[in-house]
């Protein structure tokens, strides 16, 4: 993102986006697909979450039920919304709230049907997935440093 505004700051890179148009749409597509693949993390049963069997119990959620398990699944529909609203407005820019709404709604959209259409991956592929987008992002990167 500093590459292409020339600032980490939220109100800098939505006058950029004022500017120029969305980022979704330029240089930053592959700091956009590394987000998406950032909050594809998070999801609950994407495909980077760890698989468990039945059989096993652990995690802080299982010591927590009723009004205390319900805290703390509020707080993950929260990160989840938050992520979201950071996506949209880090790379289409400062928009209505309808459209805030709607952009969120297609990007939940887009990443439960990935979640749903996916397998969880084992820790390794999880791990080597993870590795190798870290990997092509330094890559492309390394690219703009020597362009710039």
């Amino acid at each position: 993102m500093y590459f292409v505004t020339g600032s980490l700051q939220i109100r800098d890179i939505i006058a950029y986006q004022a500017v120029h148009g969305p980022l979704l749409l330029t240089a930053a597509l592959p700091a956009a697909v590394a987000m998406y693949l950032v909050i594809l993390s998070k999801m609950p049963f994407g495909p980077f979450s760890i698989v468990e069997g039945k059989e096993l119990v652990s995690g802080y959620k299982t010591e927590h039920y009723g009004v205390w398990r319900a805290g703390l699944m509020v707080c993950d529909g929260l990160k989840t919304y938050v992520l979201l609203a950071a996506f949209v407005t880090v790379f289409i820019g400062a928009v209505p709230l309808v459209g805030m709404l709607l952009g969120m709604l297609v990007l939940l959209a887009t990443l439960s049907f990935v979640c749903a259409l996916s397998p969880m991956l084992s820790p390794f592929d999880s791990v080597t997935v993870q590795s190798l987008s870290t990997a092509a992002m330094l890559g492309y990167m390394m690219v703009l440093w020597v362009v710039a």
